[in-house]
């Protein structure tokens, strides 16, 4: 089964502080720390975020299918940021936290 083409998760990023990864085809992309105390507009926060990223806006689709709960970008005809431009970075690699502009 292909993997999706990105993936944004909420997670714990360390002692219990809330966030957010973003991923790649099973490739880390980067972690945010949560937006806002509301799940909700943490998640579209976090879209916003995940996008500026990717470089184009992104059609999500919000999944607990199989575990963890995820945000999955459902492709589209959107043209996306090659894999020349992402770095790729093995899960678990320390990366400075962003915020959001």
């Amino acid at each position: 089964m292909a993997l999706p083409r990105y993936v944004l998760t909420p997670t714990y990023l360390t002692d219990g502080v809330f966030g957010w990864q973003l991923s790649r085809q099973g490739k880390f992309l980067g972690c945010h720390e949560g937006f806002t105390e509301k799940y909700d507009r943490d998640v579209e926060a976090a879209m916003d975020w995940a996008e500026q990223i990717i470089g184009t806006r992104q059609d999500w689709r919000h999944t607990r299918v199989g575990n963890p709960e995820r945000c999955i970008a459902t492709g589209g005809d959107h043209a996306t940021v090659g894999d020349d431009v992402l770095r790729s970075l093995e899960p678990g690699t320390p990366t400075p936290a962003t915020s959001p502009r």
